[in-house]
């Protein structure tokens, strides 16, 4: 099964030990993956198939609303264009693990960033 990792975990490999972080995502035979679930280390991903539909529905509801709201990478401060990165890796994780309320508050936390984005290329637009 897999499961993505919640918090910082080491695992054992053919290879030797090796360490992963929150979001990456792990293959496991469910037995040995018990003793991480209950820690709260890892995660199932397995959505549910209505949260699918919902997820599905959400998103292009999020994508047609940032389309309102075009700008340029260029014309923004390079703290917000890196803060809207970080929110889109995080919407990414969201929509991996299959948590609607996690894809819904990214969604919120992006749109609200790129609207500030937005607003900043109309500044810069007007003052050249």
């Amino acid at each position: 099964m897999k499961y993505m990792v919640s918090g910082q975990i080491k695992v054992r490999t053919k290879d030797g030990e090796r360490a992963l972080l929150a979001g990456q995502i792990i293959s496991m035979p469910a037995d040995k993956a018990a003793a991480l679930l209950l820690a709260g280390k890892i995660t199932e991903m397995h959505p549910r198939p209505h949260d699918l539909h919902e997820r599905d529905r959400l998103f292009h509801e999020h994508t047609e609303r940032l389309s309102l709201y075009p700008f340029s990478p260029e014309k923004i401060p390079a703290a917000l264009w890196e803060m809207i990165r970080e929110s889109n890796r995080q919407l990414d994780t969201a929509w991996m693990s299959g948590s609607i309320d996690d894809f819904k508050r990214g969604m919120a936390e992006l749109e609200t960033l790129c609207i500030r984005a937005y607003y900043h290329t109309i500044r810069k637009h007007d003052e050249n």
